[in-house]
């Protein structure tokens, strides 16, 4: 039986990488450290988990930690062909879902389709992508009102 496929939202890889009861519980129960279960990440997500970790101020001790998370994950590169064409379907969905995906969810639009192009489970705490049917993006929404210590 071949491992499951993960990608991770941006929100779930900084609580990870600040280990809050969240990131810590998404860890644990999706056996994230496993090495036969290497995770993914859009590479979007690097730069947006940069933008705002510089944009909050964090400290080196912070940043180091985001790294460790970062360099842990599989890159999806969204000049894949997969990744256009997931892009594409997922934009019309969007757009006729009412959503018209702004610059900040163009972000959420990439992370998406790097998740169906790989035919990965996302795993968010955003609820941004409950316009995309179960039956074309595969996710697992953590609520994070259900943990004490969620920034």
């Amino acid at each position: 039986m071949a491992a499951p496929l993960y990608l991770l939202d941006t929100n779930i890889i900084f609580h990870w990488s600040i280990s809050t009861a969240l990131g810590e519980h998404v860890r644990s129960f999706y056996h994230l450290d496993d090495p036969v279960i290497r995770p993914m990440a859009c590479i979007v997500t690097h730069a947006e988990c940069y933008a705002r970790a510089s944009f909050l101020g964090w400290g080196q001790d912070r940043l180091d930690g985001l790294a460790v998370v970062l360099d842990s994950l599989t890159p999806v590169e969204i000049s894949q062909p997969e990744v256009f064409s997931a892009y594409i379907d997922l934009y019309q969905i969007a757009r006729k879902g009412g959503q018209d995906k702004d610059e900040k969810n163009q972000n959420d639009l990439w992370i998406a389709s790097c998740a169906v192009a790989t035919k990965a489970t996302l795993i968010t705490t955003d609820k941004d992508f409950e316009v995309f049917p179960d039956s074309t993006l595969s996710r697992c929404w953590i609520d994070p009102a259900a943990f004490s210590n969620t920034p």
